[in-house]
């Protein structure tokens, strides 16, 4: 087992990049069923392993906001946006969105 190591990440052994794999890939098939819920669990799995790729965070929001839960896609698009990389604007044009479509978003 070699540990991983990206930037100033966490040290991350082979076995825990396995296992975030393999949640991705569940993801991914949950995500393509339209199970949004479960594509969600799965992807956050993913993003707690692998915390320096905001893609998966993003993932986690883009899936509350297919279930039309604004709160919380909000609150994972913030964990995405504060995630250094992210300088693609999906983050900010689906917070933006779920703002609008939030009913308790003043």
């Amino acid at each position: 087992n070699n540990p991983v190591r990206s930037n100033n990440a966490p040290v991350v052994s082979q076995e825990m990049v396995q296992i975030a794999q393999k949640n991705l890939e569940q993801a991914t098939l949950h995500f393509n069923q339209k199970q949004y819920a479960l594509a969600a669990k799965e992807y956050l799995v993913t993003a707690n392993i692998d915390v320096t790729n905001f893609v998966h965070m993003e993932n986690v929001a883009i899936c509350y906001y297919s279930l039309s839960d604004f709160n919380q896609a909000i609150k994972y698009f913030n964990r995405a946006i504060a995630l250094s990389g992210n300088t693609a604007a999906k983050s900010y044009y689906y917070k933006g969105w779920s703002q609008t479509n939030s009913i308790s978003y003043i």
